[in-house]
């Protein structure tokens, strides 16, 4: 017996498919991302335009988002097995949103000002 499970070793085992290479993996990842970002913020441009109650809808997206957050890095972990694509996607989208494109942009900021302050000290 093979290390595989497979009993013939002719047959190959079968070639994992790739997650990147699915639509349903884009899909998810892009949406996922879009969402993230422009649900609050469309909120948030309807609590700046409306004063009464601002602080209100401002907190209902802040929660919002931290929902769609967590309930994205739950539901990928759980549907790992059941859908990998998709799984992969929810879980990508949780770091790109909350980790990697808030430091980039941070990164991005602070680069911009240091070049502007080099041509001001020299």
């Amino acid at each position: 017996p093979s290390g595989w499970g497979y009993e013939d070793p002719s047959v190959a085992p079968p070639k994992p498919k790739r997650v990147a290479s699915s639509g349903l993996f884009w899909g998810v990842l892009l949406g996922f991302i879009a969402l993230s970002y422009g649900l609050p913020a469309l909120l948030s441009y309807v609590a700046s335009m409306n004063s009464s109650v601002g602080s209100q809808i401002g907190t209902i997206a802040l929660v919002l988002f931290l929902v769609l957050q967590l309930g994205a890095l739950i539901g990928g972990m759980v549907s790992l097995r059941q859908n990998r694509p998709r799984a992969m996607g929810l879980l990508i989208g949780v770091l790109m949103v909350v980790i990697v494109l808030p430091f980039v942009s941070l990164f991005v900021v602070a680069g911009i000002c240091l070049v502007g302050l080099s041509g001001v000290l020299y």
